[in-house]
């Protein structure tokens, strides 16, 4: 996907540190900036989630050039960000598809949805069959 970018690189660079506070390399599981969380990761999530966008560059103003250095630190600068600003990296992260093929997901497929014209050709080709036979009455056996 081919996504122009809304970042700047301070931006990213602000961004990408705290992305690494909260998605540290562990494991098998890559960390944040590793997959391109600051790259790609951030545009393509901006283009669907400008909500999230806004909350980012506020989230880096909050930060200026102090870097936090634990999460703590980091709840503690963007307080009422802190949520927005999480889903914007951990959906930027999880979508990447390093990280999608390490935790098995398989994405979305978009599914075509037929007009109602199609839908009636396929119901008559369906029933075509039995309307040529006609009508099969059969006697039960009862009480």
């Amino acid at each position: 996907m081919s996504i122009s970018s809304v970042w700047t690189d301070r931006e990213r660079e602000v961004l990408g540190a705290v992305a690494d506070l909260l998605i540290p390399a562990s494991g098998e599981m890559p960390s944040a900036t590793a997959v391109g969380v600051v790259s790609e990761g951030i545009d393509e999530i901006a283009a669907i989630r400008p909500d999230l966008l806004d909350a980012g560059r506020q989230a880096v103003e909050l930060i200026g050039a102090d870097r936090p250095d634990s999460v703590p630190a980091v709840q503690a600068v963007l307080s009422g960000l802190f949520g927005p600003v999480s889903e914007l990296l951990a959906s930027a992260y999880f979508l990447r598809p390093e990280v999608a093929r390490l935790i098995g997901y398989r994405s979305r497929r978009a599914i075509p949805l037929d007009d109602e014209s199609s839908r009636r050709d396929q119901l008559e080709q369906l029933v075509e069959p039995v309307r040529v036979r006609g009508n099969v009455w059969r006697r039960t056996e009862g009480p």
